[in-house]
């Protein structure tokens, strides 16, 4: 349809698995996606990456609307927060540090860069 708004896509992502091994990805791509999640608070994974930045938990069918409700009307930017925390920048920061310690060679300017062709190492010559 020309001329339609673009918004017409999922506003949020309801996920309830209890014991899912994947949930952790899929909370993670949601948010890159800058998709809030609702997310059932029994849940084995994921956790760590909601906050009044990203969604809310609701316990179970009786309280899942007004959670809905609320995340719906709250200012959230999830993928601002993920990127923020657990982006490139981040993990570049993580994995320098874990491989200082096996490589006097990197110094504190020195470092890893993730990008999209994966870790890339700048070593002092």
């Amino acid at each position: 349809m020309a001329g339609a708004a673009c918004d017409s896509g999922p506003r949020t992502a309801a996920l309830r698995a209890e014991c899912d091994r994947s949930f952790a990805r899929i909370v993670a791509e949601a948010l890159c996606l800058n998709l809030p999640v609702l997310i059932q608070r029994r849940i084995l994974g994921g956790w760590k990456y909601i906050n009044r930045y990203t969604g809310t938990f609701f316990d179970d069918e009786h309280d899942v609307v007004a959670a809905a409700a609320e995340l719906l009307a709250s200012a959230v930017a999830p993928c601002e927060w993920f990127r923020g925390n657990f982006g490139p920048e981040s993990s570049s920061r993580r994995l320098t540090a874990l491989l200082r310690p096996l490589d006097a060679s990197l110094g504190h300017e020195a470092g890893w860069r993730i990008t999209a062709a994966g870790p890339q190492g700048h070593r002092a010559a």
